[in-house]
């Protein structure tokens, strides 16, 4: 009897971890595609309304704005809605780029063979410097202006964009579907992020920049480039942490290009939610980057699977989801980049307090030179109205009002 309990048990176990590695090998953390077209979600599902960890959703009546306004124009233009056009709208064209020497990371090739793969018959550039000189993109003095590869990145995005057209994806971006679809029913797409945090800013609703695609010369990508250009002086006159000088300059200016030009008249544009192309938050994205938790998460991703497990909000891939961003923050500055950035606004801020302080020393002086110089002025005056009442004879008048 003991010897049949303990077989039972061993059968259940290993019965239990052959469904979770069957589960889990077939995890949309691989790269997928069907031919069923793409899946139609609730916006607010997508977005998390109803998730209490994630309360607020919005946190700004601007964030309620853009909400409205980005759920109003997926309803009105889901995919089951478009009719497809004959040609496509958007250039069936792939953008990457990869700037500076370091070579990118294994996980781009990964991701790369998945475009490639997904879109065999599709144009694709890997931009580097030396092709990018040679265009002479209308803001390329900006771009020699910073000295943020990724910022550079997104600066020269929106100029491709606008003069090629096509799709462009950040080296941290895994294809999971065909995109035909989607160039053939819209002028451009993109996808809301998760709501969050972020610095200089209590908005929390905002769209992406790390997949993004459009036709040649939409007005998204041209008041873009005209935001990037006008607010680059403002910015750096505002802000002197790296961090936040790449947001205000890029991130934040393709939110507002976005909500001030999107559905013109002629065109078909759509705003995907949050899980189409961001549905993994940054927390869990950096868990199954991970050689070793990405199992853990896959076996929490089983749990959830069979109800043993309470759901987490983004923390996994949707049934729906097309691409995925790995949050891999490749642009963001070092430690070591960070730390000497502030030491050079450190030392910045000592020569203007030093320069400040020898000026009030200056100044000290100059005040006490003219105290000294006001002092004696009026010893001299006060001498000089005693010499003149002694020697002026009294009048009559004077004289009698003195002897009475």
């Amino acid at each position: 009897m003991k010897r049949w309990r303990q077989n039972f048990f061993t059968v259940l176990q290993g019965s239990v971890f052959a469904l979770f590695f069957l589960v889990a090998g077939c995890s949309k953390d691989k790269a997928c595609s069907t031919d069923d077209g793409i899946i139609e979600i609730s916006f607010d599902v997508s977005m998390g309304k109803d998730v209490k960890s994630l309360q607020p959703v919005c946190a700004t009546t601007e964030d309620e704005a853009r909400y409205l306004k980005s759920q109003e124009l997926y309803q009105r233009h889901l995919p089951s809605k478009i009719e497809s056009s004959s040609e496509p709208r958007i250039p069936k064209i792939i953008h990457q780029i990869w700037l500076g020497p370091k070579l990118p990371p294994s996980s781009f090739f990964h991701f790369q063979d998945h475009v490639r793969r997904l879109h065999p018959d599709w144009e694709y550039h890997l931009w580097s410097e030396s092709d990018l000189e040679a265009l002479e993109l209308d803001n390329w003095d900006i771009v020699q202006k910073s000295d943020n590869y990724a910022e550079m990145s997104d600066i020269i995005r929106a100029d491709l964009l606008d003069r090629f057209g096509g799709v462009y994806f950040d080296a941290d971006v895994d294809l999971l579907q065909k995109l035909d679809e989607l160039h053939e029913k819209y002028d451009f797409y993109a996808g809301m992020e998760h709501p969050h945090k972020i610095a200089t800013t209590d908005n929390r609703i905002w769209v992406g920049i790390s997949i993004m695609a459009s036709r040649p010369g939409h007005p998204i990508m041209q008041n873009w480039k005209r935001r990037v250009r006008d607010g680059w002086d403002e910015v750096n006159l505002r802000y002197s942490n790296p961090v936040e000088r790449v947001i205000n300059h890029t991130y934040f200016q393709f939110t507002h290009a976005v909500m001030q030009e999107i559905d013109r008249p002629g065109n078909v544009d759509m705003l995907f939610p949050a899980t189409y192309f961001y549905p993994i938050a940054p927390n869990f994205a950096s868990k199954r980057r991970s050689t070793f938790r990405k199992w853990r998460e896959r076996f929490y991703d089983f749990l959830e699977s069979v109800h043993l497990r309470k759901a987490r909000a983004f923390s996994r891939i949707q049934p729906e989801t097309i691409a995925v961003h790995y949050w891999t923050n490749l642009w963001l500055p070092t430690t070591e980049y960070q730390v000497k950035s502030l030491e050079k606004v450190l030392d910045s801020e000592r020569r203007e307090r030093y320069k400040l302080l020898q000026r009030v020393q200056h100044l000290e002086k100059q005040l006490l030179s003219w105290s000294e110089q006001l002092e004696e002025l009026r010893a001299e005056t006060q001498l000089a109205i005693s010499s003149v009442s002694s020697s002026m004879p009294l009048s009559e008048s004077d004289t009698v009002e003195d002897v009475a």
